[in-house]
């Protein structure tokens, strides 16, 4: 039996493998791929639609808009106002020197003759020493004649004694003829000496008195009662006859009225109109063209209009605008002036649609005032026009309106 078990396995020739563990034995188990709920991915298109309905449909601003309406157009010039003193006086120092006494400030009143400073010249009293003494010179030169009289009178006694020996043929004719020339050009050089010894003397009295009357014109008078309203120097600064000490202007005050110079053809001494200034908030004021520069400055040219009842406390620099009535026109479509944008030539409003969409129209317009224009074409009655913050609403851009009311639009400036 054990020699058939040994041949057995020397024919196969197979070796056993001995049994692995099972501690080392890798377990592999089936994976299950775990499923994500269909909610999620609703939720999510969900969301997106609202975000894209809430960025393209939702409005962000509020437009402050008015309504288009029917009404009475009133033609009229606009122009800005500037209240100006009726005469204003420029203050320049008559002499050179150092400003002293100079108390003055902004505002304050000056009469007429009132000294408001004084020019200190610290070499004044040399020059007027010095002047004297030129004085005193030419008297004493004037006094001692001029130098070629003593050559002059002893060449006329010469001439005499020579005309005796002339005579009596002790000289000749031709030597006397010769001392008779000398004697005429003495005679004349000692007239031109007496005439430039008469010239000294005036030209130093004359320097004499100015250097008199500039110390007069060391005290800088009002020229005439009036306000301060600029102040170009103060207390012990240098001046000269060519600077500015203080611009003075009457109380009495003109309202001056800037006009574009396609309008003021228009404008006629007596028309009237309206007169609105920041100072005087809501305030109307009538008025009447009194006066019209025919010289305009860039483009504008002054007119000068009055006011009927004009309000208490005006001063210089305060300033409005001003409507000048040139006609009227009734029933035809209104809108703010303000709501006006673009040029004269090509201008156009911004509107908010029935869906709430800004929107841009160009018009056509009519007559216009300060407050208000007419439109001629491009919109109807009924259309919300804006009329604040135009530039801060993009065209196509949906927003919200608030509704301005008609008492809240004309004084808005004011």
């Amino acid at each position: 039996m054990a020699t058939n078990k040994t041949a057995s396995k020397t024919t196969t020739g197979e070796k056993e493998t001995p049994a692995e563990p099972l501690a080392n034995k890798k377990i592999e188990l089936p994976i299950t791929k775990k499923k994500k709920p269909w909610w999620l991915f609703v939720l999510v298109l969900v969301a997106s639609c609202f975000g894209y309905y809430y960025w393209e449909f939702v409005p962000k601003q509020t437009a402050e808009v008015t309504t288009v309406e029917i009404g009475d157009a009133a033609a009229a010039v606009y122009g800005t106002v500037m209240v100006e003193p009726t005469k204003q006086y420029l203050i320049r120092p008559q002499v050179n020197g150092t400003v002293t006494g100079f108390n003055l400030k902004l505002g304050d009143f000056v009469k007429k003759g009132q000294v408001i400073a004084e020019i200190v010249d610290l070499d004044f009293t040399w020059r007027l020493k010095a002047a004297e003494h030129a004085r005193e010179r030419a008297y004493e030169l004037r006094k001692l004649g001029p130098t070629s009289l003593p050559a002059m009178e002893a060449k006329r006694e010469l001439l005499v004694q020579l005309k005796k020996l002339v005579g009596k043929d002790n000289i000749s004719k031709s030597e006397f003829e010769k001392n008779a020339a000398e004697l005429l050009t003495l005679e004349a050089k000692v007239q031109e000496e007496r005439v430039n010894l008469e010239g000294l003397v005036n030209r130093a009295e004359t320097e004499l008195e100015m250097t008199r009357n500039a110390d007069k014109k060391r005290k800088v008078e009002a020229p005439m009662d009036g306000q301060v309203l600029e102040l170009y120097v103060s207390d012990g600064i240098e001046v000269s006859s060519s600077s500015s000490l203080i611009l003075l202007g009457t109380k009495e005050v003109t309202f001056r009225v800037s006009v574009n110079e396609e309008d003021v053809s228009d404008l006629k001494e007596g028309m009237k109109g309206t007169v609105k200034l920041y100072s005087y908030l809501g305030q109307e004021f009538n008025a009447t063209v009194k006066s019209i520069n025919p010289m305009g400055t860039n483009a504008e040219y002054s007119v000068f209009v009055e006011l009927e009842k004009p309000p208490v406390g005006l001063l210089p620099g305060m300033s409005g605008e001003a409507n000048i009535k040139l006609g009227m026109r009734p029933q035809v479509l209104m809108i703010p002036t303000r709501a006006v944008r673009g040029s004269i030539r090509y201008p156009f409003v911004n509107v908010v649609n029935r869906n709430g969409v800004v929107k841009r129209r160009t018009i056509k317009t009519g007559y216009r005032s300060m407050e208000l224009t007419e439109v001629t074409e491009g919109l109807s009655k009924g259309d919300l026009v804006i009329i604040n913050n135009q530039d801060q609403f993009q065209l196509n851009a949906k927003v919200r309106t608030r509704i301005v009311p008609k008492s809240d639009i004309t004084d808005v400036r004011f």
